[in-house]
């Protein structure tokens, strides 16, 4: 069963299933100008798999996977033009190594690189 809530001016701000009275499949979430500004997708009511967020021009900015409504792999943002800004590794919820911030000045050269990693300690 696809659920549709309408808010003010009878737009559509956001659009989900439900199976068995959980969110199952993609849920959306639209701005006032019906751009998509959020999208996941859950099963059993725990978001699996990609979940992205766009501007308000509806461009993408940052993506994120998920596993069992924790954060289990890639998370990357992007720029305006599509290029990666940052990306992360997460397993379990807990971010890995291998991430980085690329930042870029005027003339494209890096300013900064950040690795780092998680460890837990017991």
């Amino acid at each position: 069963m696809i659920k549709k809530m309408e808010l003010k001016s009878f737009m559509i701000k956001m659009a989900y299933n439900y199976k068995d009275d959980k969110r199952n499949g993609i849920e959306k979430y639209y701005n006032e100008n019906g751009k998509l500004t959020f999208e996941t997708i859950y099963k059993d009511d725990k978001r699996n798999g990609i979940e992205k967020h766009y501007n308000e021009n509806g461009i993408l900015y940052s993506e994120t996977m998920y596993s069992n409504d924790e954060k289990h792999g890639f998370q990357k943002t992007f720029a305006e033009d599509g290029s990666l800004v940052s990306s992360s590794n997460y397993k379990n919820g807990r971010p890995q190594f291998n991430s980085f911030i690329d930042s870029k000045k005027d003339d494209g050269v890096k300013k900064q690189i950040i690795s780092w990693y998680y460890e837990e300690i017991l």
